[in-house]
């Protein structure tokens, strides 16, 4: 006998797509930028920088997608007190590859995506 569960749609992801030009140092302070793709276009160098956080400023589960789009390198790091933690690396790869951070606990990031 089957049963019967509640039909129920996942929530639409929503997705903003902002565009960082030039020479850019970014940190993700609000819970704004969650689910948010961003694009980095720049030729020079861009750091991003997690910072360390209580649980009211970005819940555990906040995550973003960065694009490297430009040819200047993209670099996460973390700021002191908090961790961020990778399999491969804190640098997007090369230009066009895509990394996601997710905040896993309070002041710990994991990322994953194309990074060395």
């Amino acid at each position: 006998m089957p049963i019967n569960q509640p039909n129920i749609a996942p929530p639409a992801l929503e997705i903003a797509r902002d565009q960082y030009k030039g020479s850019h140092e970014a940190v993700f302070r609000s819970t704004s930028d969650q689910n948010s793709i961003i694009s980095f276009t720049s030729s020079s160098a861009i750091t991003v920088t997690l910072p360390v956080t209580t649980t009211e400023e970005l819940n555990n589960g906040f995550q973003v997608r960065l694009d490297r789009d430009g040819t200047g390198t993209l670099t996460v790091v973390a700021e002191s007190g908090a961790v961020v933690n990778s399999a491969a690396g804190l640098t997007a790869r090369v230009r066009y590859s895509s990394i996601n951070i997710v905040k896993t606990a309070v002041n710990l990031y994991k990322l994953t995506g194309d990074s060395a």
